[in-house]
Order: C-alpha cells, then structure tokens, then sequence
C-alpha cells in the first residue's frame, strides 16, 4: 500500500467516524458493495476519481485533504451548527432549571 493510498483510506475512517457511519451506510450511499468500500477503507483499492468527487461533495472537504495532501478542512453546514447549538441550549436549560428547583 502507498502512502497516499495509506492516507486516503486513513481518512475515509476517520470522516466516516466523525459523523457516526458505518461502513455499510457508506457502502450503500456510494452504490457499492460492503466488500468494495471496506476496500477502500484498508487501502486495498482506491475509489475512482468520479468516487472522490462524490466522497468530497458527501463529506464536504477538498480532494487535497481526502488524499493526504493537504491538513483535513471539512466545511459545516450552517443550519446544522445552528440546529445543534439550538438542541444544546435547550438542554443547558433544562438542566439550570432543575438546579434551581433543588436550590
């Protein structure tokens, strides 16, 4: 295995991770096998390069930090920022709520 291909499998872990995925989800949002994608994933073959397109555009990143070219930039999508600030407010309140009601 090359030390691209070491990367980008490296990478594709850790996107896949990050946003709580299986390599089945993944193997079924790419149109492909459990076999194929856990493929990619140990470096044992490398996705095409309309695959990488579509990994970029799916993980929201450069195909320079895809590939280990590049540090990892993932860019976030504002309306789940602000989604999940709001779900964390919500909980925050609840919880100096309940503290209050104890003191």
């Amino acid at each position: 295995m090359s030390n691209r291909t070491n990367k980008l499998a490296t990478r594709l872990k850790e996107l896949r991770r990050a946003r709580g995925l299986t390599q089945r989800d993944m193997a079924r949002q790419f149109r492909l096998s459990d076999v194929g994608y856990g493929a990619w994933e140990r470096g044992d073959t490398e996705p095409s390069i309309d695959n990488v397109i579509r990994l970029c555009q799916f993980f929201g990143c450069t195909a320079d930090s895809l590939i280990g070219l590049a540090p990892p930039k993932v860019t976030v999508d504002a309306s789940e920022v602000k989604a999940k600030s709001k779900e964390a407010k919500g909980a925050l309140d609840s919880l100096f709520a309940s503290i209050e009601r104890l003191g």
